[in-house]
C-alpha cells in the first residue's frame, strides 16, 4: 500500500495492482484496507470499495525486510499510523466496513466474559438449556456444571463457535428435579483473585438461663451499649461473631429488663465546673452511682449523684475544681446488671473477591516465608458468588495466607486423602497478621496459570 502523486494504491508493483486516484486527506483520521485473492486487488476508504484491479498477480516470492511507513528508497511517511495488521487471507468488504464502522474500539474485541444459560427441566429431567449469553474469549471448552434443583445425575457439554458458548448439549437429563437448577459454565479463563484479611472474635457464652431474654452489649468507655442482638435462650450456649480484636471485657449478655445507663452534662463557668446536668436518668440503679468528671482541660472537679426509683434524678457539684477551658465529660456509674461475660477465641476473616462462582479454592498457610504451604484445615471451599468471606480460627503467632485454585483432579485428591491437607497449624497468626496469596499451577480449560503476591 503507497501513495504517490497518482493517489493512493496497492500491488506488488508499477501496473501489477489497483490504483484508487484519490490523496489522503490531511489532519484527520483516515481508515485504509486492502485486498488480493483470486487474482483480484480491492481498495477500500473509510470502510467503502473505491477501487478493484482483475487480472493481477503478487508477484515474485521476496526476503525483503517488511517495512512500515517506508519503502526501499522512498521518503518516510510524515504522519500518524495505527492499528497496522497483515491477514493471512482476503478480508470481505463487510468485516472491513466492520471494523471501520467500530470507530475508536478498532479491532479490538470486547473483553473476555463467561457465557450464561438457564436449564429446561421436564417431568423431573434436565432436558436443554437456553443461551442467555454466549459469552466472548474462549479458547477452550469450558466445563458445565448443574447445580441444585433437587435432582441428580445432569451433566451437558458446551458448544464453542469463535470463542463464544452456542449452546449447551446434554449427555445425561438426570433426574429427580423438582426446580430448575442452576447451569454454571466456567469463565474463558480464572480471573485473578483479590485477597484481604481482617481481624474478628468468637464469642462463646455459656451457663445462660433457659427461657431468659438477653441482650448482648458492648462496653463503650465506661458504659454498656445494647447491640442489634437479643433472643431468648433456648440452650444454656450461645456463640457471637464480632468484627475487631475483642476480650472477655468488651463484651457481655445483660439479661432482661436490662438497666439503661444514665448520662449528664457539665457546664463550665469561668474555669470552673458549675453545673451537672442529668440527660438521662437510666434505670436500674440500686444505690447512687458513683460520678467522675474528666477532660475539659482542667483538675479537681468533683460531684455526687441522687437517686429515685432506681433513676438519677440529679447531680450535685460538690468541688467546682478549676482551669476548665473545655466542657469536660460527666461519667456516671453503670446500673447493676445480671449479665454473663464470654470467652473470647480469636478469629481470621478470609475476604476474597473476583471469584469464578462454584469452581472450587483452598486456603493455605505458613508461619514463615522460608516454610512450606500447607492446606489449612476446612479452608477447601466452593463460593457461590464472585466473593466470598471465610472465617479461620487462629492462635497466637504470625504467617501468611494464600488463595489456591483447585483443579477438580486437585479436589479428588484432597478428599481421599484427608491427611494431605489436615495441614496441621503451628505458629497460628496474629491479629491484623501478615498476608499473602497465591493461585498455584492448574490445568483448567487447557491452560496452565499461576499467580503470587504478598498483601
Amino acid at each position: 500500500m503507497a501513495w504517490d502523486s497518482s493517489g493512493l494504491n496497492f500491488g506488488a508493483n508499477a501496473g501489477n495492482g489497483v490504483g484508487t486516484g484519490i490523496p489522503l486527506p490531511l489532519r484527520t483520521w483516515t481508515h485504509l484496507a486492502a485486498t488480493f485473492e483470486a487474482g483480484t486487488y480491492n481498495f477500500y476508504i473509510n470502510g467503502q470499495l473505491v477501487g478493484t484491479a482483475t487480472g493481477k498477480t503478487l508477484g515474485p516470492t521476496n526476503d525483503a525486510p517488511l517495512e512500515i511507513g517506508q519503502s526501499g528508497t522512498c521518503e518516510l511517511f510524515d504522519g500518524l499510523l495505527d492499528e497496522v495488521s497483515i491477514y493471512s487471507r482476503a478480508l470481505s468488504a463487510s468485516e472491513i466496513a466492520a471494523i471501520y464502522n467500530a470507530g475508536s474500539a478498532g479491532k479490538c474485541g470486547p473483553p473476555p466474559r463467561g457465557a450464561t444459560a438457564s436449564a429446561v427441566v421436564s417431568y423431573g429431567f434436565v432436558v436443554a438449556a437456553n443461551i442467555t449469553d454466549g459469552g466472548y474469549g474462549y479458547t477452550n471448552t469450558p466445563t458445565v456444571k448443574i447445580i441444585g434443583g433437587g435432582g441428580s445425575g445432569a451433566q451437558a457439554v458446551a458448544v464453542l463457535s469463535n470463542g463464544v458458548v452456542i449452546a449447551v448439549n446434554f449427555l445425561n437429563a438426570g433426574s429427580g428435579y423438582t426446580s430448575t437448577p442452576l447451569i454454571v459454565i466456567d469463565p474463558p479463563f480464572i480471573p485473578n483473585p483479590v485477597l484481604d484479611i481482617a481481624p474478628m472474635s468468637f464469642l462463646t457464652f455459656s451457663n445462660l438461663t433457659l427461657g431468659g431474654a438477653y441482650q448482648l452489649q458492648q462496653s463503650v468507655g465506661w458504659y454498656w451499649s445494647n447491640q442489634p442482638v437479643s433472643f431468648t435462650a433456648t440452650n444454656a450456649l450461645y456463640t457471637q461473631m464480632v468484627a475487631g480484636v475483642a476480650g472477655s471485657e468488651d463484651y457481655r449478655l445483660a439479661l432482661n429488663p436490662v438497666p439503661a445507663q444514665a448520662f449528664a452534662t457539665a457546664l463550665v463557668s469561668y474555669g470552673f465546673v458549675v453545673q451537672a446536668t442529668v440527660t438521662s436518668g437510666g434505670s436500674g440503679y440500686v444505690t447512687s452511682p458513683a460520678v467522675t468528671i474528666v477532660g475539659g482541660g482542667g483538675t479537681n472537679a468533683t460531684a455526687i449523684s441522687h437517686i429515685s426509683g432506681g433513676v438519677v434524678t440529679s447531680l450535685s457539684i460538690i468541688d467546682a475544681g478549676n482551669g476548665y477551658t473545655n466542657t469536660p465529660t460527666v461519667r456516671i456509674e453503670p446500673p447493676p446488671a445480671a449479665a454473663v461475660s464470654p470467652t473470647v477465641l480469636p478469629v481470621m476473616r478470609v475476604d476474597s473477591a473476583n471469584l469464578a462462582p462454584y469452581d472450587n479454592y483452598q486456603i493455605q498457610f505458613k508461619p514463615d516465608l522460608s516454610g512450606a504451604w500447607e492446606n489449612w484445615n476446612g479452608g477447601l471451599f466452593s463460593p457461590a458468588d464472585v466473593a466470598n468471606s471465610q472465617y479461620l480460627f487462629i492462635t497466637n503467632g504470625v504467617g501468611f495466607f494464600r488463595l489456591q485454585y483447585m483443579c477438580r483432579e486437585q479436589v479428588w485428591r484432597a478428599l481421599r486423602h484427608p491427611e494431605r491437607k489436615a495441614g496441621a497449624l503451628k505458629s497460628g497468626l496474629q491479629s491484623p497478621g501478615r498476608g499473602a496469596w497465591s493461585r498455584h499451577a492448574c490445568r483448567h480449560g487447557g491452560a496452565v496459570r499461576r499467580y503470587d503476591r504478598t498483601l
